[in-house]
């Protein structure tokens, strides 16, 4: 017994001692030149996943600095009990800020087929827009509220609605979320439209049955931009359309998109990673995220 717990004792002291600190300053540092010291930090988030960190290393980010991108830990980055990989700022100031979006401030041309939108390309795919502050609503039909199905299509692969055969496009191709339960939407893409017999089939079942009465909506796709505080992402082209509300113009706003889904992410594999003193903004699923293996 005793030998085990001198062997556990000299563990934990190999990994102390082989802690490292690495420091970043995305105002002041540099990838190139920088060594990671704190009188000459590193810069960017891709150099954080360049690094593979163990026991009791600790990366710290200035305060009053952002930090663009996402930092992914690998299934092997581990601590260990009562000796954490940490992540923390050091300096003065705000927290440092782990940021998912990219900042659309200028570059907006006018949209010609929609009057009073705008279009932006951007460096990244952008997932979600956000104007102000607030997350804004991807461009749908109808432009408020929903459609309602009549009846569900033989096994539950569509429906039929009367409101089909005057909604004035065909929806083949887009986007569709439609209610599936009390609590549940599930989103398809339309497979087959018939505007006659006024039905959709979609790409693929729904995991749950839908009903009579449930709601629907089309969205996501340019065609549907029609109103004011809607918006659209062309990924393949890396777009952004954008129709402001009340008249306004994208130069009286900020506007960020998000780029990036996560601002920490790991795995169901990492252990004893600690996270303090950092704030996260705009990423588009979830500031910190562990909950898969993939």
């Amino acid at each position: 017994m005793r030998y085990s717990l001198i062997l556990v004792c000299m563990i934990g002291l190999i990994h102390f001692c082989n802690a490292q600190s690495y420091y970043f300053s995305s105002s002041a540092g540099n990838d190139i030149s920088g060594d990671g010291s704190i009188n000459n930090p590193w810069q960017t988030i891709d150099k954080i996943n360049s690094l593979v960190l163990g026991a009791g290393d600790t990366v710290y980010l200035k305060k009053g600095d952002i930090f663009p991108g996402e930092i992914v830990l690998m299934s092997n980055e581990d601590g260990s009990s009562g000796v954490p990989i940490v992540f923390t700022g050091y300096g003065s100031g705000n927290n440092p800020v782990i940021s998912g979006v990219e900042t659309l401030s200028s570059g907006w041309n006018t949209y010609a087929p929609v009057s009073g939108a705008y279009q932006i390309n951007t460096s990244q795919k952008v997932k979600q827009l956000i104007v102000n502050g607030v997350p804004i609503e991807s461009a749908k039909y109808p432009d408020s509220g929903f459609l309602t199905v009549d009846a569900m299509y033989p096994g539950n692969i569509g429906f039929y609605d009367a409101a089909l055969a005057g909604i004035g496009f065909n929806p083949t191709g887009y986007p569709i979320c439609n209610r599936t339960s009390l609590w549940t939407w599930e989103t398809r893409k339309v497979n087959t439209y018939d505007g006659g017999s006024q039905y959709i089939l979609f790409d693929s079942a729904p995991q749950l049955d839908s009903f009579p009465s449930y709601g629907y909506y089309f969205y996501n796709h340019l065609s549907l931009l029609s109103a004011p505080g809607e918006w659209f992402s062309d990924t393949l082209t890396q777009t952004v359309y954008y129709y402001p509300s009340n008249s306004s113009t994208p130069a009286s706003q900020t506007i960020e998109g998000s780029v990036y889904n996560y601002g920490i992410k790991g795995t169901l594999n990492n252990s004893y990673i600690k996270i303090l003193g950092l704030d996260f903004h705009g990423q588009y699923l979830a500031a910190i995220d562990f909950g898969d293996a993939g």
